[in-house]
């Protein structure tokens, strides 16, 4: 029933139950109370209708972000990850996991078929723990493309691993700076603070990192840990 015709009907069908609630009883009988079924009914057919409309309009915002998605997965460049964030936060949670994959896959591509050759090269090293190795291949990397953020990220990573923290932190300042809602050099910073001591400013990239991508359940974890030593060492009231 079309929206103006479902709202003449219960106008009418209202009109008609109070004038048959007005009236005498003796009036209007059985006549009164098939109206405010009839009322009843209609109500109920009208929520059934809004709720049918907003589930086909859920479904048809997920088919069009998951087309996006898929396409930006494919084809789409660093910056597209701009078009990708807001995604993370989406009602949907198939839409905020493939978004977060997506987001991986165009901050790994440079432009660059050599670059980005390399760029996989390292990422498998790092796969076999050859840290050394990562570092010494990312670092090709920078030096030939320093605008290249993941490489930075990547670089930090392998550079934690290998334990130079300060080199790590270094290199996820280089991150963000290039792309400021790196949740992954944020959580890195986090990390890298947890293994410093300095929990406060754990928590802190942490917490960051979580703000523009709340689907980090590990980060989540780590902010949960770092409180709970907080709370131990008598520094974080519960």
């Amino acid at each position: 029933m079309a929206p103006r015709r479902l709202a003449m009907t219960l106008t009418f069908a209202a009109t008609t139950a109070l004038a048959g609630i007005a009236a005498p009883a003796s009036a209007t009988g059985v006549a009164g109370a098939g109206a405010l079924e009839l009322i009843a009914q209609l109500l109920l057919t009208s929520r059934g209708q809004e709720l049918v409309a907003r589930q086909r309009e859920a479904a048809s915002r997920r088919e069009a972000h998951l087309k996006l998605i898929e396409r930006l997965k494919r084809d789409g460049r660093p910056q597209d990850s701009e078009t990708l964030m807001p995604l993370l936060k989406d009602p949907d949670e198939v839409v905020r996991r493939q978004a977060e994959d997506a987001i991986w896959s165009v901050w790994g591509r440079s432009g660059n078929p050599e670059i980005d050759r390399l760029f996989r090269a390292g990422v498998g090293q790092m796969g076999r723990r050859e840290v050394n190795q990562a570092i010494e291949t990312f670092t090709r990397i920078l030096d030939n493309l320093p605008t290249f953020a993941e490489a930075w990220n990547k670089r930090a990573t392998a550079r934690f691993l290998a334990g130079d923290l300060a080199g790590a932190m270094e290199d996820c300042e280089q991150a963000l700076a290039l792309v400021p809602d790196h949740f992954g050099s944020l959580a890195g910073y986090g990390h890298i603070y947890f293994r410093l001591d300095d929990l406060d400013m754990a928590i802190l990239y942490w917490r960051r990192a979580l703000a523009v991508n709340p689907n980090l359940q590990s980060v989540a974890l780590s902010v949960e840990a770092a409180e709970r030593i907080l709370v131990a060492r008598g520094r974080l009231s519960t």
